[in-house]
This record gives structure tokens, C-alpha cells and sequence, in this order.
């Protein structure tokens, strides 16, 4: 969820297995990388500029932190049903997240898959990302938003 410039993470679950990301309840990460993008694509252009406009942390080499090539980006994740952060925040991770609206650009939350990249294969990424955004969806149904245009 977001927290003033920051996104906040409410909630977990993580599988058996040994290997697994450690997402931490509690973890706040700045708007412009990895997962928290979502919050960053979908709020209004004056307070999005005034991130754009601020420092913007560089978290590893994959981290873009160039305010025109974030806007590029951010576009595109405003017209997906989900999208997917390659080592943004670190060089070994994967994210697929789709936002959570409860009405129309209103987003409340985002939820995301997250793993060690070399354990997602370049083929099961539409398959993941459409789980997500199907879970997303029926999370945003659930809160009383009805736009179709959320799952395009």
C-alpha cells in the first residue's frame, strides 16, 4: 500500500521452500522502482512530477532513475494489466505486479509475485502476470470498483 511518497508492504506469504524472497512486513521503498511503481504510474500528473522532480535513489544498475525514462515507463504500466521489474531493487529479483483501484485511477494497493529471476522462465511471465492481475481485479471487484477497463 502507499504511505505519502513511499509504498508499504501490509502483507505476505512466502512458499516452504528454501529459496524464496524475504519480503518483510513493514518495508517501505520510494515510488519510482520495482513493484512500488504502480502507485507512481497511476497518480496525478502534479504530485507525480514532484516525485519525477526529487532525488531518486538508485538501487542497483537496473534502477532508472532518469525522470524521462520513467515517464516512458510509466505510461506503459498505466495501460497494462500488469507489468514486470527486472532488478530494480536488486540485481537478482523479478516482480509482476498489477494495482488494486477502488474507482476508476484510484489505486488503493498493488500486488505482486516475486522471485529469483533465473527461477522464472521468459515463458511463464504472461502466465504469472495475468494470475496476478486476475487476483488484483477481483481484490478491486471486492472493494466496489466495476471498470473493465482495469483487466483490458
Amino acid at each position: 500500500m502507499r504511505d505519502d511518497q513511499e509504498s508499504l508492504c501490509v502483507a505476505k506469504w512466502e512458499p516452504k521452500r528454501d529459496l524464496r524472497v524475504n519480503a518483510i512486513v513493514g518495508r517501505r521503498r520510494p515510488l519510482h522502482a520495482g513493484s512500488s511503481k504502480a502507485f507512481l504510474a497511476h497518480m496525478g500528473y502534479e504530485e507525480r512530477e514532484a516525485i519525477l522532480s526529487g532525488p531518486l535513489k538508485r538501487f542497483t544498475k537496473k534502477t532508472v532513475t532518469d525522470p524521462r525514462l520513467l515517464r516512458v515507463g510509466l505510461e506503459q504500466i498505466r495501460k497494462a494489466k500488469f507489468f514486470v521489474s527486472r532488478g530494480e531493487i536488486n540485481d537478482d529479483l523479478i516482480s509482476i505486479t498489477a494495482p488494486v483501484f477502488v474507482a476508476p485511477g484510484k489505486i488503493i494497493a498493488a500486488l505482486n509475485i516475486a522471485a529469483a529471476e533465473n527461477r522464472v522462465p521468459e515463458e511463464r511471465i504472461s502466465e504469472l502476470g495475468d494470475m496476478v492481475a486476475q487476483a488484483a481485479h477481483r481484490i478491486s471487484a471486492a472493494l466496489g470498483f466495476r471498470s473493465p477497463a482495469a483487466m483490458r
